[in-house]
């Protein structure tokens, strides 16, 4: 009994705003995201925390990256040369930036599942997500840089340019 009682508690207050409940008590996903990557589709979602909230944001914006991820996987049975890449754009990624992550930067790609994350402090992500990043990244684009920003990205970006340099941008 208290073990229910207190996984209650944790998704209570999703199952409690109509807007969510609507979205996660559907009997079927009316969304197909194996079919979107496949046919090169769009898909646009709206997870402004002024409209639905932070936490509701937060966690819908985890569970669409999980149910990209699973479908990335899932072209596993379609060879390399025959899967089209499908691109994940990732605005306010600290939001998102979880574990989960980790594993879309490390697998998704060879599924044909690129992605583009954008944030304004390295200091908002934790630690094995920014070495994720910094490990898999194949391109990084920085604009002006505070100098704890400046000073991390200056080793990634080694010799070309240094902390200085990306301050002064």
């Amino acid at each position: 009994g208290e073990i229910i009682d207190y996984l209650i508690s944790k998704f209570n207050r999703f199952v409690g705003d109509e807007v969510i409940r609507n979205i996660v008590g559907q009997r079927q996903m009316a969304l197909n995201f194996r079919q979107m990557m496949d046919r090169q589709q769009i898909l646009l979602v709206n997870l402004s925390k002024g409209i639905i909230g932070p936490e509701n944001a937060q966690f819908l914006g985890l569970l669409l990256v999980q149910r990209l991820l699973i479908a990335a996987l899932g072209r596993a049975d379609v060879a390399a040369d025959q899967r089209p890449d499908f691109m994940l754009y990732v605005d306010e990624f600290q939001s998102f930036a979880t574990e989960l992550f980790c594993t879309v930067l490390s697998e998704g790609r060879k599924y044909g599942l690129a992605t583009v994350l954008a944030n304004q402090y390295l200091t908002q992500l934790e630690q094995p997500v920014r070495d994720a990043i910094f490990g898999n990244v194949g391109t990084c684009v920085s604009f002006r840089l505070g100098i704890n920003d400046a000073q991390i990205l200056a080793a990634e970006m080694y010799p070309t340019l240094d902390a200085d340099d990306l301050v002064n941008l």
